[in-house]
């Protein structure tokens, strides 16, 4: 595990390093608050400013991590002046949180795995967030493209996962654009044969870090509330998947209260840090599964079917014969063949497209952000025109629950536009469609075909309940 306050370069083998070859500056945190960074030899160590006031012992001892060792008195000395003439630097900053910087503008994304993404090449950015193996990357991301797209295209509900579980690093930008972004979640219900796990922890998961295995980018429920209400700020910006809502707990009653509240903990946008972390706030998109709908075991009264009918999308297949891809994919002779195809394809390229999607985006940030929003906006004005609620109206529900479909589409029109992906491999094969809309469009209409809009009833087929 990568300790915190060291960069890449520190886990290399020790070299000792004489004092006189120590720099010290001082940082800025996003958190408010102070740092110190001490460099040598091209390593770098950061310490809170508390910490290197208070406990100045530690800080000695912990110099050794980047080869300095100040046994001395006169090394201590040295080391101790450096601190006292340390000055700010104001072109470099350590960044305590994963996501965005908290700018309108970002410079840089931190990512699960500490590692920072950044815009400005003028910027240093230090990262104290602890590396996290499971959100790791391997492969060719057109490898990945390629054969993600074989499967998945023209499929309304795979291709709408696969794009939603992208959102959180294009909401931001939506919000700014007058779009009201809320947390949700969409649960896939099915037997165990039906794939739900494979759509959403091996494909899904694949653009953020390693699919579905036992060190995996996802997760799953047997854990404590506290331990999830951590992971909503480990997770910041980016996808939480939560497999096997029936591991939540043995007692069903029990199990009920927990997924009620993480339902709203992740709604509200504010949850419990861990002992001694200052509150914050976190904006993800969340992913789950579970045998058994979620609504049939929680709370049956009006109000609480109400509140989880906004936070809430679950797809259930009806019959046990139902799949979540309408068709056998182009190309495969069943489902199972082309499942296989994307284990065989997530196996060996996971962890690139999120990379490349918040590189992109951050540049084109930095050359014109009202571009980038300007491309949110039309997509979502496309998308929810398209499905006849341009407004609320008088079915709010239905307009709240319709706002994760439109920024799927967004999200996958801007990805097109910045050239992240190739329209030409993810969109329809018919020519003269727009990418994706005609598929994410669907997987929203055949969810509400009950609903009393008649513009949602040009084409339906029966997959949801």
């Amino acid at each position: 595990m990568k300790k915190m306050g060291l960069s890449t370069d520190s886990t290399l083998s020790a070299t000792i390093s004489s004092p006189a070859e120590l720099s010290v500056s001082i940082l800025n945190g996003d958190d408010e608050n102070l740092y110190y960074l001490f460099e040598a030899r091209g390593r770098q160590l950061i310490r809170p400013s508390k910490l290197v006031v208070e406990k100045r012992q530690q800080v000695l001892g912990d110099l050794g991590r980047i080869g300095i060792l100040a046994v001395s008195a006169i090394d201590k000395k040295r080391v101790t002046e450096c601190i006292e003439v340390a000055k700010i630097d104001d072109n470099a900053i350590v960044a305590t949180r994963v996501g965005y910087e908290r700018r309108s503008i970002p410079r840089y994304f931190v990512y699960g795995d500490g590692t920072v993404i950044n815009s400005e090449a003028k910027l240093r950015v230090f990262s104290t967030v602890e590396h996290q193996d499971r959100i790791a990357k391997a492969g060719d991301l057109k490898a990945y493209e390629a054969g993600i797209a074989k499967v998945i295209r023209d499929q309304s509900v795979p291709i709408t996962l696969f794009f939603y579980g992208l959102t959180p690093l294009v909401k931001p930008f939506a919000m700014g654009s007058g779009y009201k972004a809320e947390n949700m979640m969409f649960e896939l219900v099915g037997r165990t044969s039906t794939y739900k796990s494979a759509l959403t922890c091996t494909l899904a998961a694949s653009a953020w870090g390693k699919g579905h295995s036992s060190n995996g980018y996802a997760r799953d429920w047997n854990m404590s509330e506290q331990k999830i209400e951590e992971l909503f700020l480990d997770f910041n910006d980016h996808l939480l998947i939560l497999d096997e809502a029936t591991l939540a707990h043995s007692n069903e009653k029990t199990r009920a209260d927990k997924i009620l509240n993480t339902v709203h903990r992740l709604s509200s946008g504010q949850g419990r840090a861990r002992s001694g972390v200052e509150h914050r706030d976190h904006s993800i998109a969340m992913l789950s599964t579970s045998n058994q709908p979620m609504h049939l075991i929680l709370p049956a009264s009006d109000d609480v079917k109400r509140a989880l009918e906004v936070r809430l999308i679950s797809f259930q297949l009806p019959t046990a014969s139902s799949s979540f891809f309408e068709t056998t994919p182009a190309g495969f002779e069943t489902v199972d063949d082309a499942m296989s195809h994307i284990f065989k394809i997530t196996e060996h390229n996971y962890g690139l497209l999120a990379r490349a999607y918040i590189q992109d985006i951050l540049q084109a940030l930095s050359q014109d952000s009202e571009k980038v929003r300007s491309v949110l906006r039309g997509a979502l004005e496309i998308f929810l025109k398209k499905i006849c609620l341009e407004s609320a109206g008088t079915d709010a529900v239905l307009y709240r629950r319709s706002q994760s479909f439109a920024l799927s589409y967004a999200t996958a029109s801007l990805a097109f536009h910045l050239g992240t992906l190739e329209k030409k491999k993810m969109g329809p094969r018919q020519t003269g469609h727009r990418p994706c809309l005609a598929a994410i469009r669907q997987c929203f209409q055949t969810k509400w075909q009950r609903s009393s809009s008649s513009c949602l009833h040009d084409r339906h087929f029966e997959l949801f309940r």
